[in-house]
């Protein structure tokens, strides 16, 4: 492990890694922190291809860092396909790369990418269908080429086990922590499930200082996420499962979720769905290469894992979070070139944030249009020119990585996975929103609540708290709890809301 890849030295934050252990990556022994991610260990010892793309086997590195995409599959211990953004790291663990011989760093099936006027979409299914008797052989080919993982080694067994909790929250952001405080103070029996290894969701590494009156915490992101995961742990009544995955709602209303060698089948009397939101990549040329992470990914690879990504950024943006988001890489003591904003300077709302920026030698760019990222196989620059500019002349700028803030959409599959109504509403050029319909008591059906960003409400972390505080609450109160107190805390929490979203 290269300590000279970690960010033991950031002004604010103090990292406290767990015991070294060893553990082997494609037959290398390496060192970790155990507990750690499997790709943060694999990052503080210099890997940064992860993955191969399945057409033309482009090197892919971390991106998301959530377990929301597949650049950083790897086989992890005999089973493929592990996401190793969130799969914690164990002494002697076996890690191997897929979809790439004779290694991921040299692919030889990367020349495909200088044959991709032969290999038009589809072609596997027009090129090799005559004669008949030949398509299997090739059939068996495409497979192996197509960087799905082998069948595991093992066969993985599960221990069977159900519960029956009066409120099931589903993800423990802000959101989901504020909804589990307050169905369990109203006695609630609740478990709430987590599928990172521990609560406070995007909080968890936000340096920002963050105001939330309700609690009278006005802290930065990483203290609040902390100091409201201790409030929930001291509840008896409430179960807190990290590490898990909420994967489907069946006939019958039972839940199914995966935690460790555990399959549980969970049957709730009321559901909250808290599972926040994804961010959208943005679209210009070489967007995939090793060295381009979407913003929080970015957070999380340096104020959760605690790794340096480099010494020179350049981010781009469509919205003021953008300028939020340089300023912390910034406070992490690394080097932010340029910001390249997609809006006109006029439309920045963020004028404090960028005049901070700009004195600090961070040059910012209005009206952008980014034409394509330099490098091979690991960014080195940025190429994009003003779209006022007639001649389309580019600006470069020389960087080591890129950080990158598109719109957000709600993650709320498990929403419409019970054919809840709602519908798709262009919010603008670059963003289509998936919005169920709901009441102001949050409530989308009989027991069925949403909180936070999942709602299709992208706002702040005052108003996910108090969605949060109504659907808690409002799931308390249908389980014919008689308490005006609740009644009275619901109403103060949606005039609070409403208050707030005028603002």
């Amino acid at each position: 492990m290269n300590n000279r890849l970690k960010l033991d030295n950031h002004p604010k934050l103090k990292f406290e890694h767990k015991k070294t252990v060893n553990f082997y990556y494609n037959g290398h022994k390496m060192q970790g922190y155990e507990g750690e991610t499997v790709a943060s260990a694999l990052y503080a010892n210099g890997i940064r291809i992860f993955s191969r793309s399945f057409k033309y086997h482009r090197p892919r590195g971390i991106s998301c860092n959530s377990g929301h995409c597949s650049n950083c599959m790897m086989r992890v211990n005999g089973i493929p396909n592990v996401r190793t953004c969130s799969e914690p790291l164990t002494a002697e663990m076996k890690v191997e790369s897929q979809n790439a011989w004779p290694s991921l760093e040299f692919d030889i099936a990367s020349l495909a990418g200088y044959m991709d006027f032969l290999l038009k979409p589809g072609f596997y299914y027009k090129s090799f269908i005559r004669p008949r008797w030949l398509y299997h052989i090739w059939e068996n080919f495409l497979r192996e080429r197509a960087g799905i993982g082998k069948i595991p080694e093992k066969k993985i067994h599960y221990k069977q086990k159900s519960g029956k909790p009066d409120v099931l929250i589903i993800g423990g952001g802000i959101a989901g922590i504020s909804a589990a405080i307050h169905a369990a103070s109203a006695g609630a029996n609740v478990l709430i499930a987590e599928k990172e290894n521990s609560l406070g969701g995007s909080l968890r590494f936000q340096t920002e200082n963050i105001n939330l009156p309700e609690i009278h915490l006005d802290k930065p992101g990483y203290e609040i996420a902390s100091e409201t995961a201790n409030m929930l742990d001291s509840y008896k009544n409430c179960q807190i499962f990290t590490s898990s995955a909420v994967f489907g709602w069946y006939a019958d209303n039972i839940v199914g979720l995966l935690r460790a060698d555990e399959f549980w089948e969970l049957e709730p009397s009321s559901i909250i769905v808290a599972t926040g939101s994804y961010e959208y990549p943005l679209l210009f040329k070489n967007n995939d290469l090793p060295g381009i992470y979407l913003g929080k990914g970015l957070m999380r690879l340096m104020n959760r894992d605690g790794n340096n990504p480099g010494q020179k950024a350049v981010v781009i943006t469509v919205n003021d979070y953008g300028y939020v988001l340089a300023q912390q890489i910034i406070n992490a003591g690394i080097s932010v070139k340029a910001v390249c904003d997609y809006r006109e300077e006029n439309e920045i709302g963020d004028h404090k944030t960028l005049n901070t920026l700009q004195q600090a030698g961070t040059k910012c760019y209005f009206d952008c249009q980014i034409q394509s990222a330099i490098g091979k196989k690991h960014v080195s620059g940025i190429s994009f020119f003003h779209r006022t500019n007639k001649k389309k002349i580019p600006t470069q700028v020389s960087c080591d990585f890129i950080c990158t803030n598109n719109y957000r959409a709600p993650a709320n599959e498990f929403i419409f996975q019970k054919n809840y109504t709602g519908s798709y509403v262009m919010e603008s050029p670059y963003k289509v929103s998936r919005k169920p319909e709901f009441t102001e008591n949050m409530e989308l059906g009989d027991g069925f609540y949403v909180a936070g960003e999942a709602s299709g409400v992208i706002g702040s972390t005052r108003a996910n708290y108090l969605q949060g505080k109504i659907a808690g609450l409002s799931a308390a109160l249908s389980l014919n709890v008689e308490k005006t107190e609740l009644l009275n805390g619901r109403i103060a929490a949606i005039d609070a809301l409403k208050i707030l979203h005028k603002s």
